[in-house]
């Protein structure tokens, strides 16, 4: 009756909702929406590592198929994103280093851009390896081009980076908040201000009984 469910099921009703320009993909602002109706406020800087972090392709934007894959980790979906403010300041400096290194901000490291950043790992002393061995080393998909979700990656195996959870208790309650959002759009950015040090501060109760909700209801819909 109500014909079949599209496909990727729950994910791709998502993106859908949240590509408002439907240009096939979920720039910046787009997923800094997103993330502030899931009771998830991430400042201007904070979205933008997010972003490059999930953006295996290094476009600037989240193509269909990262979104799903990402979408479809569920109620875990937040738990390499969701950082304390110490952990989000390394990966913006990591974030920052990437970007200067990004010469022609194509969004990746090719081999020729690659000088600048292994003179900074072997400075760091963060490899003791030859250019080649680490250009290699941080190419995982051997695409001739280093991501910066490759070099997260890299710097979490050496240690540099280490994942820190948000706990249960530091999580934002930004119900009424997200109410107020939809009734005044235009408003959304200084409220995502005024809620970013309370989040740290306060349970958000709602988020995993909505990412259950949703991981039940994307099951019923996979194919």
């Amino acid at each position: 009756m109500f014909g079949a469910p599209p496909k990727g099921g729950l994910a791709a009703i998502q993106f859908a909702k949240y590509d408002t320009d439907k240009s096939g993909s979920i720039d910046v602002q787009e997923f800094q929406n997103l993330c502030y109706n899931l009771d998830h406020a991430l400042t201007s800087e904070e979205v933008k590592v997010c972003v490059m972090h999930l953006d295996a392709d290094g476009s600037g934007k989240l193509e269909k198929d990262e979104f799903i894959k990402w979408w479809k980790l569920g109620s875990r979906r937040w738990s390499d994103i969701d950082l304390d403010a110490k952990e989000m300041k390394i990966r913006m400096s990591a974030a920052s280093v990437f970007k200067s290194c990004d010469t022609d901000g194509s969004g990746s490291i090719t081999p020729s851009e690659f000088d600048k950043l292994y003179q900074g790992l072997k400075e760091k002393k963060l490899t003791t390896a030859t250019k080649e061995e680490a250009f290699k080393a941080l190419d995982v998909d051997q695409s001739k081009s280093i991501q910066f979700n490759e070099y997260v990656r890299w710097l979490k195996k050496t240690g540099t980076i280490s994942i820190k959870m948000i706990s249960g208790a530091e999580k934002v309650k930004l119900k009424k908040v997200t109410a107020a959002q939809d009734a005044q759009p235009k408003a959304v950015e200084s409220k995502k201000s005024s809620t970013q040090e309370i989040r740290h501060k306060h349970l958000n109760k709602f988020g995993k009984k909505r990412a259950a909700l949703e991981d039940e209801i994307d099951g019923k819909n996979r194919e």
